[in-house]
Formats: structure tokens, C-alpha cells, sequence
């Protein structure tokens, strides 16, 4: 028996001419994404380096199709205005999924001149503020940020349901499993990427052995070698570096720019750690969410391929993420999902069981 998160019923809408358009979408809302190509490479497949030798990452990380991922992580800019969106309005009318107090760790402060209702924050005044990693952020909260850019950034609660995910299935079980759905829905354009896709993007080169001849690197650098930990402009991530007074957290996200994925994804290692869709077991029998890469400041020697970190969906503890993208098909021309309008009819006043 399992608590059911909110039993809502939604009904798809799908008209001509929606109000999301593949030219709305194609802006990416200033996200920056690297194309990730070479499907159908080889999985990951050096079983027997000499600490990890059953690694989850054995035998995974082929990819059969192209697809994009983000360059940098979620700033806190493009965090802050999810957040200003939705804790400044009646709680009730939200998902009880989204974290109650914002993230833990990011640019951003209390704004001393909002009144309610919730909250809302402003930038610091520290320089790079806006580029600064989220950390704090729950796997069901990247998750309902990815609804909402499915359904064009609107201010309607009702777009944080559906879109990438279905949050109607989402719910905790007695035995601290989840009931949430596995993967994102057929169709969506911005998602959380799949621990294969994510795998690939920070670790596959398709030219590691020369020109059209892949392989894998063990560590997010284009190496086989844990990079040096450091302050930007001494080191190469701020995985493993700390200053004693939390300067690792205020490291903006691009701040190491040597030190690129084959693919040129940024802060792979360093800034936090990311969500990734994959489920698997956690401490005992029930399942987490999977995270891959490293957290600023942490001791070093846990930044390879072979380092994975399973925990709650719910869970918040220094977290961030990166959004991963489809590739629209040819001649594409509306939103693939046919979100068009949602309409919710709650139950109750209050999302309930």
C-alpha cells in the first residue's frame, strides 16, 4: 500500500495551433545545448579497473540516436525564474512535490521587498551570481521544471503536471520506494537526461583512439586522470577543493573552461552532482533516483565513471541537474506531446490521496 501522490485527472486538449509551436520551442529559452552524436557507440566496457569492477556504469551508455545536453548545469538564473514563477502564489494550487524552501545553495537571495504571498528571490550582488550552480534541488523539482518548459514557461500551475513527466504517478510507498513513472513521456522535448545519455555525454569520445575511433574516458575531463582540484585559474574543478569558508559554492558554472567533456559540456565535475532518470537501488531494497558527476568541495577521488549515488526522488540534499533535449524531427511543426490545453479537475480543494 502505497500513499498516492495527487489523484488529479487531466485531460489533453489537442487542438490545431497551439499556443507551443516547434518555432517557440527551438528558442530553448537560453539554454545553451551541445549536440551529443555517434549513435549506436559502444558501451562502456573496462571491467576490470582495479576498485570499481561492478561498476553500474558496465555495460551501459550506448546511445542509439542523437540528442543534446545542456552545456552548463541550471544556473540560478534560469532557476530563479521557475522559482519566482510558482513560491509566490497560494501553495495549495501547487504540486506538494515542489520543495517547500527553494533551493539550499545558488546565487540567489530572500527579495526584502516582496510581502507575500510565499516567497521570492533576487540575485546577490556577487559577480556571477547568475551563473551559479543550484544546489538543493530534489528530483521531482528538476522534474516539474522540465514540465514547465514543455509547456512554454506559463504561470499556470496546471503546466507543472504534465509534460515531461506525469506527476499523477508520482508517490511514496511504505517501504520508501516511489511509485513515480520511470522515464519521461513519449514526445518531450526538454527532459532529465537518462543515465545512459548522461554517461555518454560526459565520458564517450568518438575520437578518443583518432579520427571516427571512440572509446570511453574514466574521468569527466577527456582523461583517464582525476583533474586537479583548485580555485578558477589555479585548478581544473572545483571537485575536491574547498577555501574553508564555502568559496566552492560561489565558483560560477564555465569557470574552469579547459576543462570540457569530448562533447564540451562544462562543470561535469564540480559544481552538483546531477539527476539523471535512472532507478535503482538505494540503502536496502527499494530504489532511488541516480545522480552522476561530482559536488564542489567534496574529498577527492569520487569523480570517475565508476562513482553513482542513488537516493529518494524527494530528496533535496546538495543536488542540481541539467536538462537534457530531443532533436525535433524534420518538418517538425507542433509540440510532438499534443499538450495544448490542460485542464485539471481536482477531487479535493487540496491535491490529496
Amino acid at each position: 500500500m502505497h500513499t498516492k501522490a495527487p489523484i488529479v485527472a487531466v485531460s489533453l486538449a489537442i487542438f490545431a495551433g497551439s499556443v507551443l509551436t516547434s518555432r517557440a520551442l527551438a528558442q530553448d529559452y537560453g539554454i545553451d545545448f551541445v549536440t551529443v552524436g555517434a549513435p549506436g557507440n559502444e558501451a562502456f566496457n573496462k571491467p576490470n579497473w582495479e576498485d570499481y569492477p561492478n561498476s553500474p556504469a558496465l555495460g551501459r551508455g550506448r546511445v542509439d540516436y542523437t540528442f543534446r545536453m545542456a552545456k552548463y548545469e541550471t544556473t540560478t538564473a534560469q532557476y530563479l525564474e521557475f522559482a519566482n514563477t510558482f513560491y509566490g502564489v497560494d501553495r495549495n494550487s501547487l504540486p506538494p512535490f515542489l520543495s517547500g524552501l527553494g533551493p539550499i545553495e545558488w546565487g540567489a537571495g530572500p527579495d526584502r521587498n516582496y510581502h507575500g504571498p510565499g516567497r521570492q528571490w533576487t540575485l546577490d550582488t556577487l559577480p556571477g551570481s547568475a551563473m551559479r550552480p543550484v544546489f538543493g534541488i530534489s528530483w521531482r523539482d528538476a522534474a516539474l521544471y522540465c514540465n514547465w518548459l514543455n509547456n512554454g514557461k506559463s504561470s499556470d500551475p496546471a503546466s507543472l503536471l504534465y509534460g515531461a513527466y506525469d506527476v499523477s504517478t508520482w508517490g511514496d510507498n511504505a517501504d520508501g520506494s516511489f511509485s513515480d513513472g520511470l522515464t519521461h513521456l513519449p514526445g518531450a522535448k526538454y527532459y532529465l537526461p537518462t543515465y545512459d545519455e548522461a554517461l555518454k555525454a560526459s565520458h564517450y569520445d568518438p575520437n578518443r583512439d583518432g579520427q571516427g575511433q571512440g572509446g570511453w574516458w574514466l574521468n569527466k575531463n577527456g582523461s583517464d586522470f582525476d583533474p586537479i582540484p583548485g580555485p578558477p585559474g589555479v585548478g581544473e574543478t572545483s571537485y575536491g577543493w574547498t577555501d574553508g569558508f564555502g568559496g566552492e559554492y560561489l565558483v560560477p558554472l564555465g569557470s574552469y573552461p579547459d576543462s570540457l567533456s569530448p562533447w564540451g559540456l562544462l562543470d561535469t565535475s564540480g559544481g552538483a552532482p546531477e539527476w539523471t532518470e535512472r532507478a535503482a537501488p538505494k540503502s536496502g531494497p527499494s530504489l532511488g533516483r541516480t545522480m552522476i558527476g561530482s559536488r564542489a568541495g567534496t574529498g577527492h577521488g569520487g569523480d570517475s565513471i565508476y562513482e553513482v549515488t542513488s537516493t529518494s526522488p524527494s530528496s533535496t540534499g546538495l543536488y542540481g541537474f541539467r536538462i537534457a533535449s530531443a532533436i525535433p524531427a524534420p518538418g517538425e511543426v507542433g509540440v510532438a506531446l499534443g499538450l495544448g490545453i490542460i485542464v485539471l479537475q481536482r477531487r479535493r480543494k487540496e491535491f490529496g490521496t
